[in-house]
């Protein structure tokens, strides 16, 4: 028997083991997923140590940057991005990081886009945040960035105008504004700036329609959450720990 799993905070509403347990289910695997909902990253070497048939799990919010440290390997794309959403443990190479982020939302963003945008706004500045740069670089789709805290090449959300949002066709939020419980929050941008050449993309994909989406689907633009992205990128993470012995 294998075991894997799911690292983050909090966790009650993930998606993970369900769909973990059905990819299992499919195609007769003698495994279990476990959620490990972790207040502190200090607290993944307990979890280790504790379960010798842990092969792998899933790092999601707040512990896709915080985990790296703790990795003997990391991918060269997660090396890049700086940020880590999957982990396999292998018996002789120890903790090795990856991120299916990115693999996820390329294929989405090309799947449902109609025309290559000129520029993008990235709402957030985190681990997601940070796949969504190296996808855009790697579409060469120029992009802003607007975030609550100050940090090179961030622009803060009152320093962001209407002309900005106007010439930025792709808007993608990155961050969990909007996320259940928190259902009535959405990031504070100006949505009268949005109209029908705009393209949302919400990285959320509990509710299936945030209030950002609302927001820009009342304008006109094409909308469309996280879970496309979601199912792509944890397909990618069974592809790596099938691979494990």
């Amino acid at each position: 028997m294998k075991h894997f799993g799911i690292v983050g905070h909090p966790l009650q509403h993930s998606f993970s083991p369900q769909y973990f347990k059905q990819i299992f289910r499919e195609e007769k695997v003698n495994a279990e997923f476990y959620i490990y909902d972790i207040e502190r990253i200090e607290q993944i070497k307990d979890i280790i140590q504790q379960d010798a048939l842990l092969r792998g799990f899933v790092v999601t919010l707040p512990y896709k940057q915080s985990v790296m440290s703790y990795l003997q390997c990391i991918s060269q794309e997660a090396q890049a991005i700086r940020a880590v959403n999957v982990i396999a443990i292998d018996k002789n190479e120890g903790l090795k990081g990856y991120n299916t982020d990115v693999i996820g939302l390329e294929r989405s963003l090309k799947k449902h886009l109609t025309s290559h945008p000129k520029k993008a706004l990235i709402i957030g500045n985190g681990g997601a945040a940070q796949a969504a740069k190296y996808v855009l670089d790697n579409m060469r789709v120029p992009y802003l960035i607007v975030n609550r805290t100050p940090a090179e090449n961030v622009i803060l959300y009152h320093q962001l105008t209407a002309e900005q949002i106007h010439e930025c066709e792709l808007i993608i939020n990155a961050t969990p504004v909007g996320m259940y419980p928190h259902t009535m929050d959405f990031p504070p941008i100006n949505y009268a700036a949005i109209d029908e050449h705009h393209f949302l993309f919400d990285m959320i994909y509990n509710p299936q329609e945030t209030l950002f989406m609302q927001n820009g689907k009342k304008r006109g633009a094409k909308v469309i959450n996280g879970y496309e992205m979601l199912c792509i990128q944890a397909d990618e993470a069974w592809k790596i720990w099938k691979k494990l012995a």
